[in-house]
């Protein structure tokens, strides 16, 4: 544009850039690049009608016009051009620092909407904020009731010293704020009545209302403590962030209440196995006792008070932890049992009590079967971790008449199975060794349409009975549980 400039003149021009460098020349100046000074010096040249004007935008030199007629139209010329330009490009960046801030907002709220917990939610909007607007402290302050005090619920930087404290909800700019329910900007809070000296000082800061349509909850604060001043565009953008928080909190609150409420509600109920629960949630009576057929399986782990006697206690229990885990969560819940209890290394479990199924003898053996399974899976990810822990259960299993009911005082209730079933289950459980499952012949008859290798033992006498039992060991080895269980199913 410059050159094309240039030749339409019928007056020779140069046009340099700030330092002095030729841009443009016309072949008519007769000058030399050497002959023209930068800088702000005249022309050293022996030409006294030779014009060197500035290109100024605001105050600021950006080149040289030189030449020796309509010089002054050229520069106006340029000043419009250069500065179009910038307003160009003042809209573009601006309408960049927009998309930013929609982008950033965006991402904010992504953040938002995954969390259920109020100070995660307030520390991260302290934190984005911060990131993103200069602060040497930030805030999030929630509303006590009881207290009628604005109480710090996240903070970071200065703020950090004041996480203690609480706020009169009418005092200060913070409780204006929190009783008008709109925002403030203040750069020289020591010159607002308003302010409460403290040990965090601050020299500018914005305060914005935490709310939603109905209430206010609270308020966030940014401020920094070095001599600045902040902007509508500071105060825009940080009310945009604690407007997202707003409904985040409300939300996160909701979801407490709810939770609350709940366990309420269960505060009976949380005593009880999830088969049992979800009995008393369609309405089953808690006071009902009844008689019931149901499959009882003891496991125990063999030699468990040897294995332990060098371990921590805490290194026990978070052992039984991983244990209980795996047997309750993925193999008894899952095939129908209900987990009446631990009994320190042992679990019982029962199937057809509270309620009965056709399958309840077969599920309770599946349940066996994979137990045995899940301890040689275990054992073999406990040796690959380097972990001394090399252990085998043994089970018993026992099918018969036991009464269903809770058993205990009004404040610690507990549904249970009592009955000689659960005795003899107790006492198979006993006479099995490491590796092995026992079942009684109750059991087997439940079971015989299965075809599963059985091997009859001799008749064994157990504590408690006058007569031998007559039972019988699965040989678990040779079973594929999950095609059984899949024909099952399918048939």
């Amino acid at each position: 544009m410059l050159r094309g400039l240039v030749l339409e003149l019928t007056s020779p021009l140069v046009i340099q850039d700030r330092e002095g460098e030729i841009l443009v020349a016309d072949l008519g100046m007769n000058l030399k690049s050497n002959e023209i000074n930068n800088g702000n010096e005249d022309l050293d040249l022996n030409v006294n009608d030779i014009k060197k004007l500035p290109i100024l935008i605001d105050g600021e030199v950006l080149g040289w016009v030189v030449g020796t007629e309509r010089v002054e139209e050229v520069t106006d010329f340029l000043i419009y051009i250069v500065n179009r330009e910038l307003e160009r490009k003042m809209l573009a960046t601006e309408a960049l620092d927009k998309y930013r801030e929609i982008s950033l907002l965006y991402a904010i709220a992504g953040k938002l909407s995954s969390c259920l917990d109020v100070n995660a939610i307030s520390q991260l909007v302290i934190e984005e904020a911060s990131r993103l607007i200069r602060s040497t402290s930030a805030s999030m302050m929630l509303y006590n009731p009881e207290s009628n005090c604005l109480e710090i619920v996240a903070a970071n930087g200065t703020d950090e010293q004041k996480r203690s404290l609480k706020f009169s909800s009418e005092e200060g700019i913070e409780g204006h704020v929190f009783v008008t329910g709109k925002p403030e900007l203040v750069n020289d809070v020591t010159q607002d009545p308003r302010y409460i000296i403290n040990e965090n000082h601050c020299h500018a800061l914005i305060c914005v209302p935490i709310m939603t349509k109905e209430r206010i909850l609270g308020v966030g604060t940014i401020s920094n403590s070095n001599d600045i001043s902040y902007t509508s565009q500071d105060l825009k953008l940080f009310t945009a962030i604690v407007t997202q928080a707003s409904s985040a909190i409300e939300n996160a609150r909701l979801h407490k209440n709810m939770q609350s409420e709940v366990i309420l509600r269960t505060k009976l109920e949380r005593f009880f196995p999830a088969a049992v629960s979800q009995k008393i949630e369609e309405g089953w009576d808690l006071n009902r006792i009844v008689e019931t057929e149901v499959t009882a399986l003891f496991s125990d782990i063999t030699g468990f008070t040897a294995m332990t006697s060098q371990m921590q206690p805490r290194k026990i229990l978070e052992f039984l932890n991983e244990y209980f885990k795996v047997m309750v969560e993925d193999i008894v819940f899952p095939l129908g049992g209900t987990l009446e209890k631990y009994i320190a290394d042992a679990l019982l479990a029962v199937w057809g009590a509270p309620y009965q199924k056709d399958d309840d003898a077969i599920m309770a053996v599946s349940a066996a079967i994979k137990m045995q399974w899940a301890m040689s899976k275990l054992n073999e990810a406990w040796a690959k971790q380097g972990r001394d822990l090399q252990i085998q259960i043994h089970i018993g299993l026992n099918t018969g008449m036991v009464a269903s009911g809770n058993i205990g005082s009004e404040q610690l209730i507990q549904y249970c199975n009592i009955g000689d079933t659960m005795n003899v289950a107790s006492r198979i459980c006993t006479a099995a060794s490491a590796g092995e499952i026992f079942i009684s012949e109750t059991t087997r008859t439940k079971i015989s349409q299965f075809n599963l290798p059985l091997e009859r033992l001799d008749l064994i006498k157990v504590k408690g009975k006058e007569e031998p039992l007559q039972l019988y060991r699965i040989e678990w080895e040779s079973v594929d549980i999950e095609a059984m269980l899949n024909k099952k199913f399918f048939n």
